[in-house]
């Protein structure tokens, strides 16, 4: 099975030290970047293990949607006499989940690997509830380096620096030789499925034009010292009613979506955070090009977002 997938080593980097260590390990990161597949590669190397996957957006799951019966599950795949690891993937599907990863962490029943696409995966309140017991790995989209490898395995020759500042990292772009238009779909596809079911349905938002307005605007200051008056002012001068604190709001769920970083202005002078102006990036450059077009005038940009990327 691994043999067909392809190993992101620094993310098994980020992971070994914090195995068996009692914590829950928990990957989150924005859907399609690769944390069902990064798992599912660590799932077959654990042979000397009992691992009890369970993907919850998978049918054969669905009957395990409450909490009080998954965690029965759970207990019923345990082996006594062996290490047992537990994967749950999308695991923010379960209301209530945090109650069985205490549960099990409490009684050290297993080794636990989570992922989930949404933020709040970990908000002060999942946190909470952990009590501190959780070690989180961000995961990303491929990065150049490793977009070179995809490509190198599975596309015929090209230009990869060109194709990935066009079309971004999601793995998915990387394992067939498909054409830039292709790709944007699919781009537009994924982002339509976080902004409806990750941010509207989760946070009940009504205004979908103007989550929408205040992202594409958040992707054209790429870049740019901004901030959420900024936002305020340019969606108002479209005719858009709404408010600040509205704006601030919608900037928030974007995050906790994944689909925007924020990266804070330090004044050097006087030694401080500056709490109202950031610079916003794309967490992948598709995002962007697929929603505003790709622009070579904005390249400085898009390889400031690069270099942050790396560093994340």
């Amino acid at each position: 099975m691994e043999d067909s997938l392809v190993s992101r080593d620094r993310y098994f980097a980020e992971i070994e030290p914090y195995v068996g260590n009692g914590n829950a390990k928990v990957i989150t990161g924005i859907r399609r970047c690769g944390k069902s597949t990064l798992l599912e590669i660590y799932r077959h190397r654990l042979t000397d293990a009992n691992v009890v996957y369970i993907n919850t957006e998978l049918h054969e799951f669905s009957s395990l949607g409450d909490w009080e019966k998954l965690l029965s599950y759970i207990e019923s795949e345990y082996r006594q006499g062996i290490d047992n690891v537990l994967i749950v993937d999308e695991i923010q599907n379960i209301e209530k989940w945090e109650l069985i990863i205490c549960d099990l962490i409490a009684r050290k029943m297993f080794d636990i690997y989570l992922t989930g696409s949404n933020a709040n995966l970990l908000s002060s309140e999942y946190s909470t509830h952990l009590g501190g017991r959780f070690n989180r790995i961000r995961m990303l989209p491929l990065s150049y380096e490793e977009c070179k490898v995809f490509a190198e395995r599975f596309l015929s020759k090209k230009d990869v620096l060109d194709r990935y500042m066009r079309v971004g990292g999601f793995p998915i772009l990387w394992i067939s030789d498909v054409p830039e238009r292709s790709c944007m779909q699919t781009v537009r596809d994924i982002t339509e499925v976080i902004l409806s079911k990750d941010i509207e349905q989760r946070f009940n938002i009504r205004n979908h034009v103007l989550l929408r307005d205040i992202y594409c605007t958040i992707l054209s200051t790429i870049g740019s010292y901004v901030s959420s008056n900024n936002i305020y002012s340019t969606i108002r001068s479209t005719g858009s009613k709404t408010t600040v604190d509205t704006v601030n709001e919608y900037i928030g769920h974007l995050e906790a979506a994944n689909l925007i970083i924020r990266a804070n202005v330090f004044d050097l002078k006087g030694r401080r955070t500056l709490e109202n102006k950031h610079k916003y990036y794309a967490t992948d450059l598709g995002l962007k090009h697929s929603l505003l077009g790709y622009r070579p005038e904005d390249i400085s940009g898009h390889m400031e977002k690069i270099h942050i990327m790396f560093q994340c």
